[in-house]
C-alpha cells in the first residue's frame, strides 16, 4: 500500500514538473468574420501577395481545385503585455499561402501610433498556440508542427534548448 502511494506521489511530481516547463499554453482562435479594420490593414500590408494569389490563371485554379478568394483569419492577443491587442493573421489560400505544411501565420504589434508592424512570419497549419511564458517580454509562440519561438528582443527565433 505505502508502495502504490509513493508511485502515485511520483507520477504526479512529474506531472507537476513537465506542466510547469511547459507552460500553459492557450490555442489560437482565429476567425474569418469580425475585425474589419484590422482586416483591411491586412489587406492593405499584403497587397501585392493577395493580388497574386488572387490572379492565378483559371486553368490553375480548375486544375488545382482551388478557389481565387483569399481568406484572412484574424486573432487579436496581447502578446507584448503592453495593453493593446496585437495581430494574429493565418492567411489561406491554396496554392499560393498554403502548402503541405500549412498556411501563412503572421504576427503584427501596433506601436503608439496606431501603425502595424510584422514581427513574425511562418508557416504553420492553424493549431498555433501561445504559451503563458514569456521571454524578453513578449509570449512565447508554439506552431502545429511542435516548434517553439521566443522573443529575442528584436523578433522571434526558434527556441534554442540549453
Amino acid at each position: 500500500m505505502k508502495g502504490c502511494r509513493f508511485y502515485a506521489f511520483l507520477i504526479l511530481v512529474i506531472i507537476f514538473l513537465f506542466a510547469s516547463s511547459v507552460g500553459y499554453a492557450k490555442e489560437i482562435q482565429f476567425t474569418n468574420t469580425g475585425y474589419e479594420k484590422e482586416r483591411q490593414v491586412v489587406y492593405r500590408l499584403l497587397a501585392e501577395d493577395i493580388k497574386a494569389a488572387e490572379s492565378l490563371p483559371n486553368s490553375d485554379k480548375e486544375r488545382l481545385g482551388v478557389h481565387a478568394q483569399v481568406e484572412i483569419n484574424i486573432a487579436m492577443e496581447d502578446l507584448n503585455n503592453d495593453g493593446r491587442p496585437d495581430m494574429l493573421v493565418y492567411v489561406d489560400q491554396y496554392p499560393y499561402f498554403c502548402g503541405t505544411e500549412g498556411c501563412r501565420f503572421l504576427v503584427f504589434i501596433a506601436n503608439r501610433d496606431g501603425n502595424w508592424h510584422k514581427i513574425f512570419e511562418a508557416i504553420s497549419h492553424k493549431d498555433i498556440r501561445i504559451l503563458q511564458h514569456r521571454t524578453n517580454g513578449y509570449n512565447d509562440i508554439i506552431l502545429s508542427d511542435g516548434t517553439e519561438y521566443v522573443w529575442n528582443g528584436r523578433k522571434y527565433e526558434i527556441k534554442k534548448n540549453k
